[in-house]
């Protein structure tokens, strides 16, 4: 049977896995997926994060994408 997080729990293993990202990694996740806390931020398209940080929206793509490995290898 699966086991539940408490909130306690989840809390620790998102600081864990955050903790591994750079900064920049993390500001790109949070807009491309919409997740910038109570700001109400809606998702970005690759280009609009790209003319943000001033990269080409492939650049952001590979960034994105190296985070996204990252996160998945955390245990």
């Amino acid at each position: 049977m699966a086991e539940k997080m408490t909130d306690q729990e989840l809390d620790e293993l998102t600081q864990k896995v955050l903790a591994t990202l750079t900064p920049r990694e993390k500001q790109i996740l949070a807009m491309r997926f919409g997740i910038q806390g109570d700001k109400g931020e809606i998702e970005m398209q690759m280009q609009e994060i790209g003319r943000r940080f001033e990269e080409t929206h492939k650049r952001v793509r590979e960034i994105e994408e190296k985070a996204l490995r990252k996160i998945r290898r955390t245990k």
